[in-house]
């Protein structure tokens, strides 16, 4: 079949538009494409930012679980403790007496008293009560004994944290953690069963004479003494001493920042 002229042109001019419209395709099809990118580019950093926000969340949200458990077990641990103290009426009963009468002491023990009263009450989580208690009988049994309040204060935060029924596995009872196969002509004085749980006066009155003991022993040198307490008297870094002399020091400070 022969094409005439007309035809021909209409094929070359056919042929001349699509060379263009080729290129065009390619352009808008490169562009596609990255927009396409651009838009994966914000997509991912959407996700991105989505991720680290979301985690930050979950992570605060398990810190806030974590700390409301903690106190929630704190707070459960002192009521079982003071429920426990209700029925054992040689525990709790000199601490209701004891404030119904008041202990004479001098300006300064008394001072002293009030100070740290309130501390290891918020410190440790000890009734008002219960912590002006045992104060009062940490400033007798210190003085009875020639030691710094302190001193024997630290030793009854790092044996027990104040917790009059404490035991250990080793056979260690009470505020001072004191061993009666270790100790049984003292705890002799209170009682002929090493079973039974003896007051909290009685056993800062154990501790106190153990200490002064050892404070003798070896020329009132504090690190050596402490070492003997705990039993460690042989340890080269001294981590008991030092751990409890930190306690003494920061009670020490609080009374003198007030």
């Amino acid at each position: 079949m022969f094409l005439n002229k007309s035809n021909e042109n209409l094929i070359e001019s056919l042929q001349l538009l699509g060379k263009p419209i080729k290129k065009t395709n390619i352009k808008i099809k490169q562009n596609q494409e990255k927009h396409f990118s651009l838009n994966l580019k914000t997509k991912n950093a959407k996700i991105v930012k989505y991720l680290v926000v979301k985690n930050k969340i979950l992570f605060y949200i398990g810190l806030i679980l974590i700390l409301t458990s903690i106190i929630t077990a704190k707070y459960f641990y002192q009521n079982k403790t003071f429920v426990y103290l209700q029925q054992k009426t040689n525990l709790i009963n000199p601490i209701i007496n004891h404030t119904e009468k008041q202990t004479k002491l001098t300006k300064e023990q008394q001072r002293t008293k009030e100070i740290l009263s309130k501390y290891v009450s918020k410190k440790y989580f000890i009734d008002p009560k219960a912590a002006d208690y045992i104060l009062t009988e940490t400033i007798k049994t210190s003085e009875k004994y020639n030691l710094e309040t302190t001193l024997l204060l630290a030793i009854v935060a790092k044996e027990s944290r104040f917790n009059p029924i404490a035991y250990s596995i080793a056979g260690a009872k009470g505020l001072v953690q004191y061993m009666p196969k270790a100790h049984p002509e003292k705890l002799e004085k209170y009682t002929s069963d090493s079973n039974k749980l003896i007051s909290m006066s009685e056993t800062l009155q154990i501790g106190g004479q153990i200490l002064r003991e050892y404070l003798n022993k070896f020329n009132n040198n504090v690190v050596l003494a402490l070492q003997q307490y705990n039993g460690s008297l042989y340890d080269n870094q001294k981590k008991y001493s030092t751990d409890v002399l930190k306690i003494k020091q920061k009670f020490d400070q609080e009374i003198k920042n007030i």
